[in-house]
């Protein structure tokens, strides 16, 4: 066990070095949002009220799920907001309105749902037990604090988090269309500990907010959009595997990166596409990549790492299958680029079997440098590497870089430009989920 004074220099070390991240990465970008105090004018969710130039931007209505149409469905509504219940019925009719009246019928895929604003903090605990509900809308109100984990939604529609309101539990993003998460909290939102994105490949769901996973993000099939100046932080122990029927988009301003440096494993493997900006949305401004420095279970050769032996593939920031696509679109490529570095977070998760102040001793002399495996269809034009190993480019094609076009290097890497490229001569299977 730790001693107090251990813990507290423990808590001091991770918040100075949380800081100094933060300034050293950029990491104040954040997503635009209305100004506090908030008028929503009666926009939820179920009526987004896209018109009101108060709360969405320009750039946010030309978004795919502007156009989206939805018919009419059943709207049930928390029949006691600013009271805290933990209840296992909690999706029970009787604690809903149907029409200002009790609810009658059971929430299903086709029913909206509205927990409201109110003026003291109220919470929905339901219980421990894995129970997913189906819903289509979901809006969450200012002082309104779900709980639902390991239960809660599988969401097949939008999901508002109004300022001052939060969710933790919903595991799926379902459905056939264009769908939104938004969040309209300053800091970072956990949603859920596991999230997947199970869409068809003509339907998405894009992220407007500051968002974080306490463990993986799967894009299993779909589009996934990080929305603009809108930033995803999944957790720091799980490979993002973007599956064959899925892609990850970065828009103008979009951040996508771990809460915290993963020493071991793959930031992201990539069978289907990772794009910045698209042809109909192309970047206007800069938008960020970020990937973990690696330490190749080089420092610890205890039993806590036998999983991932020196020699392994298992040990890059991003993989791009043979398959999989990397690319970019942008209006400018001088000045509009996708940015590719270490993402500047420090450590979170650690070995059980490692003594943390020697987990944090060792982490300050590893080099803080990424690389990546492209063994797919990389079309790059506009984009900045940076804090890359001598070699840090892997590449199955060792010329395919020349069809680059607008490439620059940023700060931090090991080696002259000509040096960062290099023959890939391992393994080509890597897995998408671990």
């Amino acid at each position: 066990m730790w001693s107090e004074r251990t813990a507290l220099a423990v808590l001091a070390w991770g918040l100075a070095t949380g800081l100094a991240a933060v300034a050293a990465s950029g990491d104040e970008a954040a997503a635009t949002r209305p100004a506090d105090p908030i008028d929503y004018a009666g926009a939820a969710a179920h009526e987004p009220h896209y018109d009101n130039g108060a709360l969405w931007s320009a750039e946010q209505r030309k978004a795919a799920f502007v156009e989206q149409e939805w018919p009419k469905a059943r709207l049930l509504v928390w029949a006691t907001p600013g009271k805290t219940v933990r209840s296992r019925a909690f999706a029970d009719p009787e604690n809903w309105l149907e029409d200002g009246k009790p609810a009658t019928e059971p929430i299903d895929g086709n029913t909206d749902l509205v927990f409201p604003d109110a003026d003291q903090e109220y919470r929905v605990s339901p219980s421990r037990e894995r129970v997913l509900v189906p819903v289509r809308h979901l809006t969450i109100g200012r002082n309104a604090k779900m709980a639902l984990e390991p239960g809660g939604f599988d969401v097949y529609g939008n999901i508002w988090i109004r300022r001052g309101g939060s969710i933790r539990g919903f595991r799926f993003l379902k459905g056939t269309t264009h769908t939104f998460v938004r969040s309209d909290n300053p800091a970072s939102l956990y949603l859920s500990l596991h999230l997947h994105v199970r869409k068809p490949p003509e339907a998405s769901v894009e992220f407007l907010g500051n968002f974080e996973t306490g463990d993986d993000f799967n894009m299993n099939s779909g589009t996934t959009i990080i929305g603009p100046d809108s930033r995803f932080c999944p957790g720091d122990r799980s490979i993002q595997g973007i599956y064959p029927d899925a892609r990850l988009v970065l828009m103008s301003g979009a951040r996508f990166h771990k809460r915290g440096n993963q020493h071991y494993g793959n930031d992201v493997v990539v069978a289907g596409a990772i794009l910045a900006g698209t042809p109909e949305r192309p970047l206007t401004r800069d938008c960020f990549l970020g990937l973990s420095y690696k330490d190749k279970a080089a420092r610890f050769p205890d039993p806590g790492h036998k999983r991932f032996p020196p020699g392994k593939p298992e040990h890059r920031g991003l993989v791009v299958l043979k398959e999989g696509q990397l690319a970019v679109h942008s209006a400018d490529p001088a000045r509009a680029r996708l940015v590719v570095g270490w993402h500047g977070r420090e450590i979170v998760s650690r070995s059980r079997t490692i003594k943390q102040a020697d987990w944090m001793a060792a982490a300050q002399e590893i080099p803080h440098r990424i690389d990546l495996v492209l063994l797919g269809d990389v079309q790059l034009k506009g984009v900045v590497f940076r804090d890359l190993h001598d070699g840090g480019i892997q590449m199955a094609d060792p010329e395919m870089h020349l069809e680059w076009k607008h490439v620059t290097f940023g700060t931090g890497n090991a080696a002259e430009p000509k040096g960062l490229y290099r023959k890939y001569t391992g393994t080509t299977e890597f897995k998408l989920r671990g």
